[in-house]
């Protein structure tokens, strides 16, 4: 009987023993996995269209040099889209910081009521928005029969470039928001009552405090908003018009209008390198983890002064 109860109870640490064997070979089925996915949906696409920019069968670089010749329009249309992509990166951040701070200060059901506002318009159609835009910013939309209600004269922003701004952050405001809400609200409260009870207020409280421990939402939150920015397609060409066009917009035209795929191919491998150049140097310039709890520290050594 005692030999039985001996391996009874030897049993249970075997099976455990089986399945911690197990755990890293499905670790591994999974990183294998998600590699081939990257290799397929990300790596063959982008060589094919880089091999495409070439202008095969006789690799050249006519078609990259075309984008940057003094002579055409390309190359101010590819300035016009990092320069509106930072301007819509830094309007939506100017309204997504507050409104992430002020949900991450709320329970129950103001929290819930935030979120509920903000997702809810990013789960409609880009279509959808842009023609309720259109309805709100024409001439004689909306928000011109307020203003000549109020006898404050018109605004004209349809077909300009702050109407594609203020479509572009509508959008992108969710993409913002919801990494930063994620670091807010896990920061502890009681660094920042330690930090009023050595006597900051709450301007600095928050600068000192709560913006340093919130870096790597907002760092996250800037990347993807700057990067998603790049590739508008719809909201320029709705609320922008002509005079607006952007990469993606150039792309569209070469394409399925004037069937200069290799052309077309060259714009976005530039619009590729470009962001993969700035990628690292932002993550190096700008580190979300580096330096977290120094810059924690010493604001609390500046609030002690």
């Amino acid at each position: 009987m005692q030999g039985a109860t001996s391996i009874r109870a030897e049993a249970p640490p075997r099976r455990r023993l089986r399945l911690a064997g197990r755990r890293p070979a499905a670790g591994a089925l999974a990183a294998l996995t998600l590699v081939a996915l990257l290799i397929l949906l990300i790596a063959v696409p982008g060589v094919e269209l880089f091999h495409t920019s070439l202008e095969p069968p006789f690799p050249s670089f006519g078609s990259y040099s075309h984008v940057f010749d003094g002579s055409q329009p390309y190359r101010t249309v590819v300035f016009d889209t990092f320069l509106v992509a930072a301007m819509a990166t830094a309007v939506t951040a100017a309204i997504g910081l507050p409104f992430a701070y002020y949900a991450a200060l709320r329970t129950g059901w103001k929290r819930t009521l935030a979120l509920t506002v903000l997702l809810i318009p990013f789960f409609t159609g880009i279509l959808v928005k842009n023609f309720a835009w259109t309805v709100i910013l024409q001439d004689n939309g909306v928000l011109n029969d307020v203003l000549r209600f109020l006898h404050l004269g018109e605004a004209h922003l349809l077909f300009t470039r702050t109407g594609v701004l203020i479509g572009m952050s509508h959008y992108l405001l969710p993409l913002f928001v919801l990494p930063v809400f994620s670091s807010l609200v896990k920061i502890d409260p009681r660094l920042v009552a330690a930090a009023r009870s050595l006597g900051a207020g709450p301007l600095a409280a928050f600068r000192l405090v709560t913006l340093p421990l919130a870096r790597p939402g907002i760092v996250t939150g800037t990347l993807v908003t700057f990067i998603v920015s790049l590739g508008f397609y719809v909201t320029p060409a709705m609320l922008g018009g002509r005079g607006n066009l952007m990469v993606a917009n150039v792309i569209d035209t070469s394409i399925r209008k004037l069937a200069d795929f290799n052309f077309g191919a060259a714009l976005a491998g530039v619009l590729t390198i470009i962001v993969l150049a700035l990628l690292p140097l932002a993550l190096r310039y700008v580190r979300p983890e580096a330096g977290t709890s120094g810059s924690v520290v010493g604001g609390a050594e500046r609030v002690r002064r």
